[in-house]
């Protein structure tokens, strides 16, 4: 399926659909510029203000784009048609030698990224709940500097595997930024995270990914969402 990306660029045979939101997408659009694989990134619109919101520019295509289990986000590279993003994920890895090169390094990873969904869970359950007032102060003094210390615990390398990157250091990336939209001062107690997300964001491709004009700082959320989303 050829499209054009975000920049205008003639784009290959790959389609990644999602939300026009940093989401459950961010991961993916980074580790396939990380990989050099051009890609036309679709990128829905909700639409209006509220309380009542438009999502017809999705639910128009759903059926029509022979998903097996039609949802967002989905990735179409010919024949393969897949959804969920932590499938997407592994199959871009798996192409490009990201899952790890040993049954324990594999299982490894893989754990580390299943955590990473687990905890990231926390900040967009937060973040769509209608409570969010009511819950908002427990998750940034308790709920967000547990998560952090745990995984800064775990960090004793330059990434996740040891000195190689896998797919599970694009997880823990964007899931520390999205735990940041609540203030940076949640992650500067945690001085090995800061640098991991500064090696991260040093990597060539991905730093020039992230001064392109295909980067979306945001929002991490959909208009939805009580936070962080299209009005933050």
């Amino acid at each position: 399926m050829l499209g054009q990306s975000r920049s205008g660029e003639t784009s290959s045979k790959i389609t990644l659909g999602y939300w026009n939101i940093r989401g459950l997408a961010e991961p993916i659009r980074t580790i396939l510029h990380y990989t050099k694989t051009p890609f036309h990134d679709r990128r829905y619109e909700c639409r209006g203000d509220g309380p009542e919101f438009d999502y017809s520019d999705w639910t128009d295509e759903k059926q029509k784009l022979g998903l097996d289990f039609p949802n967002l986000p989905y990735l179409i590279d010919d024949d393969v048609k897949i959804t969920q993003s932590m499938a997407i994920m592994k199959y871009i890895a798996e192409k490009h030698d990201l899952c790890g090169r040993t049954p324990e390094e594999r299982a490894v990873i893989d754990m580390v990224a299943f955590e990473i969904a687990d905890c990231r869970s926390k900040y967009t359950g937060l973040c769509y709940n209608p409570r969010f007032d009511d819950f908002r102060e427990a998750f940034v003094k308790e709920t967000a500097p547990k998560v952090l210390k745990q995984f800064s615990t775990y960090i004793k390398k330059d990434f996740v595997a040891g000195e190689q990157i896998s797919y599970a250091d694009f997880l823990l990336y964007e899931m520390i930024q999205q735990y940041c939209t609540f203030g940076r001062h949640l992650v500067e107690p945690y001085e090995n995270l800061v640098q991991f997300c500064k090696r991260f964001e040093a990597v060539p491709t991905i730093a020039a990914y992230m001064k392109s004009p295909d980067y979306q700082c945001g929002p991490f959320n959909n208009k939805i969402a009580r936070f962080a989303n299209n009005n933050s």
